[in-house]
């Protein structure tokens, strides 16, 4: 199950340069957007990976990102979490063995459960990095229009 975070920003120069990149044709914009999010989604990860809690290491080696873009909106979308794939036998500290999948437990690892307390990795993650998403993002999408402004 994936942690859904929605971010939404006030910036004056960003929106400006999300204006830009409106009044290119579709295909630049997908040219301009793709790499700023790419970039952004790492420095995300860099920041998650940092403050997942280590028990086994696998929740934090399952830590991932992937790019979406929906073909029909034209709405791009980058996810940071658990990655599938990673379901491995780990041995405790008790020294019992056992199989773990971190799609399965990221999210209740995340939020707690009504038995065990949350341990809050991704959020505080994104918060924290949100100046250097944001510093990124302007940075790589005025390259992009700059790069599209000599093709055109």
């Amino acid at each position: 199950m994936a942690i859904k975070i929605k971010a939404t920003f006030d910036d004056v120069q960003l929106k400006r340069l999300l204006a830009k990149v409106q009044r290119l044709p579709r295909a630049a914009q997908l040219k301009v957007i793709r790499p700023a999010l790419n970039e952004a989604s790492k420095i995300i990860l860099q920041a998650v990976k940092a403050r997942a809690p280590k028990d086994t290491g696998l929740l934090r080696k399952s830590l991932g990102r992937r790019m979406k873009t929906y073909r029909r909106s034209g709405v791009i979308v980058a996810y940071v979490g658990p990655r599938t794939g990673f379901k491995r036998e780990v041995t405790l500290r008790s020294g019992r063995t056992v199989f773990r999948n971190p799609t399965r437990y990221a999210h209740l690892v995340e939020r707690g459960t009504s038995r065990a307390p949350a341990y809050p990795f991704m959020r505080p993650a994104f918060d924290e990095s949100k100046a250097a998403v944001m510093s990124a993002l302007k940075r790589k999408i005025s390259e992009g229009i700059v790069r599209e402004a000599r093709r055109a």
